[in-house]
């Protein structure tokens, strides 16, 4: 392989929230445990990002930023190449992170104590963004045999038509269940969602690690309707090991949904603004994919060693 994954970097003592948490409960605890708490990587930083920031540093005044062109051409060029998804710029809403940008929308896109249909076992915030902001959480259970979790359809159609249900929040790929929807699941589920006249709030943040023999879609490209009626939420943090420096892309093809969701992080003076975010996410994006390629076989064979 060209690039390190064996190197452990020793992230004590050095800002990393997940140690911090884990040695200021356990003072005393050996300084080889490595905290699973947290949805990041030991894994180095890819030195194409390292290098490409410190060259930026060397010319950058680092005020007040956004996102450039070169940003733009970086993040669809990528969608593309690994999803086969084109986006236009004005698609492109910045936030500092996904969990910002899907309680922005559960909040301007639901009305106070309308219902949130989500699929649990699921990422915790998935619930609190229903829970803290007074609107109703509306569970539909993954199902379960031998370990392999599919759709409750019929469960979901039932939600669908209650007209009080507005959205529904969906993770793909599932966290943490680590589905990979086919796209036939999709398929049937997004023809629901606009039957009912759903909105449709994809978060993808995990599209890009995907074993091999899988493939990620993205939600919204199953059709033209569907993608009028949804927010996908995509970042490189969990891709790139990048969550310290909080930069996510927001696609909203429906300008009206676009203009609602920006209307909604004005409301809260929520502006993605860090320079080196914008660059760190052009550099993954450009120069990044053999990194990106080893580090799923490396997780790939790790996962096949602890089965």
């Amino acid at each position: 392989m060209k690039y390190d994954f064996l190197t452990n970097p020793d992230r004590r003592k050095k800002g990393s929230r997940k140690y911090m948490v884990m040695y200021n409960k356990n003072p005393h605890l050996s300084k080889d445990i490595i905290p699973l708490s947290v949805a990041d990587m030991e894994f180095v930083t890819p030195p194409e990002i390292r290098e490409g920031l410190k060259d930026f540093l060397d010319e950058v005044v680092l005020g007040y930023s956004g996102p450039n062109d070169e940003y733009f051409k970086a993040l669809k060029a990528f969608m593309y190449r690994k999803h086969n998804f084109k986006i236009e710029n004005d698609w492109v809403v910045n936030t500092n992170g996904v969990v910002l940008a899907f309680f922005n929308c559960v909040r301007e896109f639901l009305k106070k104590d309308q219902g949130l249909i989500i699929m649990p076992p699921v990422y915790p915030p998935f619930f609190k963004s229903a829970k803290y902001q007074g609107r109703k959480l509306v569970e539909c259970p993954l199902l379960c045999e031998d370990g392999y979790y599919t759709i409750n359809y019929e469960l979901f159609e039932k939600l669908a038509r209650d007209k009080n249900n507005k959205a529904l929040l969906f993770c793909s790929p599932h966290n943490p269940v680590g589905r990979v929807w086919k796209r036939e699941e999709l398929e049937k589920l997004g023809k629901i969602i606009v039957k009912n006249d759903l909105y449709l709030f994809a978060d993808e943040i995990h599209n890009d690690i995907v074993m091999p023999g899988y493939e990620h879609t993205v939600f919204q490209s199953i059709s033209d309707e569907l993608s009028e009626r949804t927010i996908t939420f995509t970042a490189p943090s969990k891709t790139f090991n990048l969550a310290g420096l909080g930069v996510s892309s927001i696609i909203i093809k429906n300008k009206d949904m676009r203009e609602k969701f920006v209307d909604g992080l004005e409301k809260i003076g929520a502006h993605a603004n860090s320079a080196l975010a914008y660059k760190a996410a052009e550099i993954a994006y450009n120069e990044c994919d053999l990194w990106l390629e080893e580090m799923i076989c490396v997780i790939d064979k790790n996962q096949k060693t602890c089965k």
